[in-house]
Order: structure tokens, then sequence, then C-alpha cells
């Protein structure tokens, strides 16, 4: 298979039902990781612990933001999604 039979393989595999149901499901994760983060530091007063606290929280938002903005590019290239719109 060529380069171009490759990628077309690679593009039917990124827009799979499988990847974006992925997506969806490592978003829940990271969103209720984000709410346990935040339930820890509101019973933390120490300066260290709530910085650490605050890295991690912005960590696992911007890991949010890419999903979904991963999840909105997946559901825009599935066909089903496009029929709803």
């Amino acid at each position: 298979m060529g380069r171009h039979g490759q990628a077309a393989v690679t593009n039917a595999a990124a827009r799979s039902p499988e990847r974006l149901k992925a997506l969806v499901a490592r978003l829940a994760q990271v969103t209720g990781d984000v709410t346990i983060q935040k339930q820890r530091k509101s019973a933390v007063a120490d300066a260290e612990p709530l910085a650490s606290l605050d890295e991690v929280i912005v960590l696992l938002k911007r890991q949010s933001r890419r999903l979904e903005g991963r999840d909105r590019l997946a559901s825009d290239d599935d066909p089903l999604w496009a029929c709803l719109d």
C-alpha cells in the first residue's frame, strides 16, 4: 500500500465511532478529575499543597479543552452527526 492508501486508512480510523467514544469517555474522566481536585483544594489550607493542586487543575483543564476540540472535530466528520445539524 502506498502513502496515499495509508493516509486514507488513517483518516478513516481517525473518524471512527470508536475513537469518538474514547474521546468522550476520556473527557468525562478528566472532568471528574477536575471536580475531585477542586474538592481536595477546598479541604487544604497550606500554600504548598494548594499550589500543587492548582497545577494539576490547570493541566486537567488544558486536557479538557483539547479533548473538547477533538470531540467537535470528530463529530463534525461523522455522517450521523451531520444529519442532526
